[in-house]
């Protein structure tokens, strides 16, 4: 993960695909890791969105080429596909890392409980205690800020099982809104349970619903680059729509309504292939685009550049099939 230059932020995608790693020939071109975003600003202070398995790559490029040993990491959630990378996640094993880690805590448990049972002995060998860096854990509201030298993020509740987060990253003139597991708030209000149950239809709820679906908008409204879950089809929603993801036509819905400069297709099913990803998204991104907005499936091995100062926002590949650069 190469520092941003003074003039650009980056964001580059580690891994885009929902709920388990599926690394295959059928899945190279979008990449099979699960849910990683690494934002690099100019001051040389890595952000990191989630920790899937994408994260393994990303914690090697930090040690071979990171001069300033400090980084933040905020997770969305706590989910096994958000976390799954992490006791493979380099920095932690060197001292020379300051980590900050932000997250949602629980009635049950508090952050720094929530991440050590990561490396419970049942499921890994190095207990978290054994871990050389120096790691710090903030524990979230669901409407905070939080300053990283002179980048600020952003929170807000999104809508899925158990609670999650999305962010907005601000440095200068450029931002960009992160949301990895989130339905619309339409059909039903998630909390802290997985339910199956019909669609919402108390009024006091539904307007909680309209109140926190408003709250989002004002987030992500004005934003470069919006990086949001589009796990699903319209079909497949309507079966689905209490598992809490969105639909791909929901996503470019949101992106319209608060005037998006370029959306980012996330949460890629793990049984879909690179075909069927091209297939479901033709007709949206073919509509969204006779309206102005840019839609593509999120890439892994991509990089979004967006420099200060201007309205532009270029990409490079680092992916082993070595797409043309836009």
């Amino acid at each position: 993960m190469a520092v941003a230059s003074q003039g650009e932020v980056r964001a580059t995608i580690y891994g885009a695909r929902g709920s388990l790693p599926n690394p295959a020939v059928s899945t190279e071109r979008y990449g099979g890791a699960t849910t990683c975003l690494g934002v690099e600003t100019p001051e040389g202070i890595p952000i990191i969105l989630d920790g899937g398995s994408g994260i393994f790559d990303l914690g090697l490029q930090l040690e071979a080429g990171s001069a300033r040993r400090e980084l933040h990491m905020f997770f969305t959630h706590t989910h096994w596909d958000h976390v799954q990378g992490l006791p493979f996640f380099a920095p932690f094993y060197d001292p020379a890392w300051q980590v900050h880690i932000y997250s949602l805590g629980e009635r049950r448990a508090t952050v720094r409980e929530i991440f050590q049972g990561v490396y419970a002995e049942r499921f890994f060998p190095v207990p978290f205690e054994q871990l050389d860096a120096h790691i710090e854990f903030c524990e979230l509201p669901f409407d905070d800020t939080v300053q990283v030298g002179s980048t600020r993020i952003a929170c807000c509740r999104v809508n899925h099982p158990g609670y999650a987060l999305g962010f907005r990253v601000d440095h200068g003139d450029r931002s960009l809104f992160f949301a990895a597991d989130a339905a619309p708030f339409t059909d039903m209000l998630f909390a802290d349970k997985f339910h199956v149950r019909e669609r919402e239809r108390d009024p006091e709820i539904l307007e909680q619903m309209r109140a926190l679906e408003q709250r989002v908008e004002a987030v992500v409204s004005g934003t470069d680059l919006l990086f949001h879950d589009a796990n699903y089809t319209d079909d497949e929603y309507e079966r689905l729509f209490h598992y809490g993801h969105a639909s791909i036509r929901q996503a470019c819905d949101l992106a319209t309504r608060c005037a998006v400069e370029r959306l980012v297709l996330w949460h890629h099913d793990r049984r879909r292939t690179d075909d069927e990803i091209d297939a479901i998204c033709a007709g949206p991104i073919a509509r969204a685009q006779a309206e102005g907005l840019i839609v593509e499936p999120a890439c892994q091995g991509t990089t979004y550049h967006l420099p200060l100062g201007s309205r532009a926002i270029t990409k490079s590949d680092t992916s082993p099939t070595n797409r043309t650069p836009e």
